[in-house]
């Protein structure tokens, strides 16, 4: 599974919207969709990144990583 899925389902599971999740990237709705899109295309993010998405969603990168 690619980060762009996997956001998207996370954000499902943890009821939370693209606006609201984005507001705590500091970052705006429509950047936040544009980059899901891009790794749901094959882009992946950086590391860096992945990181701070897990770290907001409460995920444990170590697990996160050992998983995918």
């Amino acid at each position: 599974m690619n980060f762009g899925i996997f956001l998207e389902q996370e954000l499902s599971n943890q009821n939370l919207s693209k606006s609201s999740f984005s507001k705590k990237l500091s970052i705006s709705r429509q950047t936040l969709t544009t980059n899901i899109q891009q790794w749901k295309n094959g882009r992946e993010p950086n590391i860096k990144t992945i990181k701070k998405y897990l770290k907001i969603l409460n995920i444990d990168a170590t697990l996160f990583f050992m998983n995918m």
